[in-house]
């Protein structure tokens, strides 16, 4: 039989007997190590990538395996990089280039925005169109791509068409160099006119050097790797010309962005949901920003959504944990007691939401009852700042800031009852807005809200996002408590207006006489300069409240409201609440309430209107007051504010007299105090308030300034807010 088959007898029975050699077992326990490395990394790495993962394996075996043999199982596997070779013309031009002057060196460092831009195009390919010339913008510092263009043909055209995009999104105002390469486009006497023309001086890279504009070849070699050849989705350059931005990175959008491409069919509100829960996937496990996600539910209703005009046409969006209920999310309030309940029905202000075309995916994180300046859930665990993990994102919305920061979505419901907002907004380097008391819609479970100290809105990254989504909260409701007209014209109208230049009151003074850090007092110094060089009048004031006697008496509120929630708990429970069922804060807020008299209470309420009635004055004079948000940067996670032993005291609260328990109460909560001094005011009074990313320390951490105006006066706020926004002083994590 050998004979006839011809083949040799080892052969013959190597196949009637298949017993693989060592070699070989080990590749094919190579290829499912390679298989899976492939899968992991989104089916994008070669060859020396899957090397170097495979070889960090199999090091502790104190195993190798060369490139070579990669390379040949992976042929094997019919697996492959996703780059791919861009067609050529046949030959290099002969044409002597002239070197011209190379301002940058390689130095790509920079203390602020405009300041560098660098410039480039390359080859992109598309679908109906083949391949097209992209060219791009982007700024060293914040290094976001900041003008692009397209098109079939590489000329002067295609650049300047780009540079004119650039400068319609920035505002240049002192010495800024452009760097390219010395393609003839660059060098054209048109282009050259045109940089003249603005005052920009052009610094080119050496002939044949491409790292002398490294960080353009970087982002290039990452867009085609990440978004191109993956799955070239673009579709017609002639046409959807902004479909490169796009798809390039959807979270990056707005939210006014987002449901602008949807409802023009250049992305389905399915892919951006995707995209979010995406991002959610690959960030949450290091930040626990997210507690709870709706995954299926949100991906039905992204595919059967109907373009009825929503002003958020399909945004994927995250309601804050506390507060926003939402029909089948948990509502634990953080809490032991209410662990494993399940919302019944919506909020007016989810609902609101959900009308206005949101697609919500699920809760972000939140401290226990959000008593809180940090998020240190016991039931969820710490939340982690983007900016660095060691640090909190602040609280009480600390996993909507942190959400906003990285990306998630472009917009996170949260609620601020002393600063909840706007703390984590300064933290995370994010807006944070706290609107008017009864602009928001409310109810109709919980219609004073901390008797009106505590509202529910959104953390966000653009301001055109915080004006609408403001028109689509607010709400003159027949049974709210708290009443306040209409804006008319919209909000989002008053940005299409050039805001007036008016008074502004600056102070870096602690209410209570806490310390503040220089950092801060500098980024109000910074911000009080950008708006006098912008014609407003700036003035360092004495803010006229008695800002000690005001936090005194927004700790008796917490006081006397935890008192009140615990006592409708226990005629709930049909038993008394314990120290067990609770954190040890939330316990020593409750005992300590239930020696509040009403006739104290009442008077605490009263100082809020007394304050409102001076701040009210204070804006007669000075419209708007500038403070730091915070005085010094987020916590670290494993430095707690609180001691063992003030926790043991909170635990056996009951052994102090009422008036040492308010004392105490004040005590342990001074750590978070001393960093938010400036926040619970408008909250006591009513106004509305703003925080906005305008400083980042030399820790590379964020700090926000705060911009309080008169009750009503939001307009001015997102007016004045626009203008930090489009002269490029608001500083966002890329």
């Amino acid at each position: 039989m050998c004979r006839i088959l011809g083949v040799s007898r080892a052969q013959y029975y190597r196949y009637r007997s298949p017993k693989p050699s060592k070699r070989r077992a080990e590749d094919e326990a190579l290829k499912q190590r390679i298989l899976r490395i492939f899968a992991e990394f989104k089916q994008r790495y070669g060859v020396m990538k899957i090397h170097h993962e495979l070889n960090l394996e199999l090091q502790p075996l104190q195993r190798r395996c060369s490139p070579r043999r990669i390379s040949r199982l992976m042929k094997e596997l019919d697996i492959h990089s996703v780059t791919v070779n861009k067609w050529k013309a046949a030959s290099a031009s002969q044409t002597k280039v002239e070197q011209r002057p190379n301002l940058l060196k390689q130095d790509f460092s920079t203390t602020g925005l405009n300041q560098k831009w660098t410039a480039d195009m390359t080859y992109i390919q598309t679908k109906r169109n083949g391949w097209c010339y992209l060219s791009t913008i982007m700024d060293l510092h914040s290094r976001r791509i900041i003008g692009y263009s397209f098109s079939k043909k590489m000329d002067t055209d295609l650049v300047l068409k780009t540079l004119e995009s650039a400068v319609k999104n920035r505002t240049i105002t002192g010495d800024l160099i452009i760097h390219t390469d010395l393609g003839s486009q660059y060098t054209s006497d048109d282009y050259n006119q045109r940089l003249t023309e603005l005052h920009i001086r052009h610094s080119y890279s050496r002939k044949g050097c491409p790292y002398d504009n490294a960080p353009m070849e970087s982002f290039y070699a990452s867009l085609k790797k990440e978004c191109v050849y993956p799955v070239p989705v673009f579709k017609n350059y002639e046409t959807d010309w902004e479909m490169i931005v796009v798809t390039t990175d959807l979270l990056s959008l707005s939210g006014t962005e987002m449901a602008q491409a949807v409802r023009e069919g250049k992305v389905s509100a399915t892919e951006l949901v995707s995209a979010s829960l995406a991002k959610i996937k690959e960030e949450n496990p290091a930040l626990n920003a997210v507690i709870s996600l709706r995954e299926k539910a949100a991906l039905n209703e992204a595919d059967q959504l109907i373009d009825r005009g929503q002003p958020f046409l399909g945004v994927p969006l995250l309601l804050k944990g506390l507060g926003q209920t939402f029909r089948g999310l948990p509502a634990t309030n953080g809490n032991r007691l209410f662990q494993g309940q399940v919302a019944q029905s919506s909020s007016n202000f989810a609902r609101a939401l959900t009308n206005a075309g949101f697609i919500v995916l699920g809760q972000t994180n939140y401290p226990e009852f959000g008593f809180k300046n940090i998020t240190d859930s016991k039931m969820y665990g710490d939340a982690h700042n983007p900016w660095n993990l060691a640090y909190y994102p602040g609280g009480s919305s600390g996993g909507a800031g942190a959400a906003v920061a990285s990306k998630m979505v472009p917009i996170a419901g949260a609620s601020d009852g002393g600063g909840s907002i706007r703390i984590p907004a300064s933290w995370t380097s994010t807006i944070g807005l706290k609107p008017t008391r009864g602009r928001v819609i409310t109810g109709p479970s919980d219609w004073r809200s901390w008797q009106g100290a505590a509202s529910s809105f959104a953390i966000t990254k653009d301001v055109e996002d915080t004006a609408r989504l403001l028109d689509v909260l607010q709400a003159l409701q027949p049974a709210a408590v708290f009443q306040v007209p209409l804006q008319k014209p919209s909000f989002a109208n008053l940005l299409k207006q050039t805001v007036k230049p008016v008074r502004v009151g600056f102070t870096t003074e602690s209410p209570v006489g806490t310390p503040v850090d220089p950092e801060a007092v500098a980024a109000v110094h910074q911000a009080a300069t950008f708006l006098e060089h912008n014609g407003f009048e700036v003035e360092e004031i004495e803010v006229p409240t008695d800002g000690r006697a005001l936090i005194d008496s927004y700790y008796l509120m917490n006081e006397g409201e935890t008192a009140a929630m615990f006592d409708q708990v226990e005629a709930s429970l049909g038993r008394a609440v314990t120290v067990d069922d609770m954190e040890p804060l939330t316990w020593a807020l409750y005992r300590t309430g239930r020696h509040i008299s009403a006739a104290t209470y009442s008077n605490a309420l009263a100082a809020w209107d007394q304050a409102g009635y001076q701040m009210a004055t204070l804006h007669e004079a000075y419209p708007l007051v500038l403070t730091p948000t915070t005085t010094m940067t987020a916590p670290r996670i494993d430095q707690p504010m609180v001691s063992e032993a003030q926790l043991d005291q909170m635990r056996d609260i009951d052994a102090l007299t009422p008036t040492a328990q308010q004392r105490f109460i004040f005590d342990q909560w001074l750590p978070s105090l001393i960093r938010s001094p400036f926040t619970q005011q408008a909250n006591l009074t009513g106004e509305p308030a703003i925080s906005l990313p305008t400083h980042l320390t030399k820790a590379g951490l964020p700090l926000g300034i705060q911009l309080v105006a008169g009750k009503g006066q939001e307009g001015l706020l997102l007016q004045v807010a626009k203008l930090f926004e489009t002269q490029g002083r608001l500083l966002l994590k890329d």
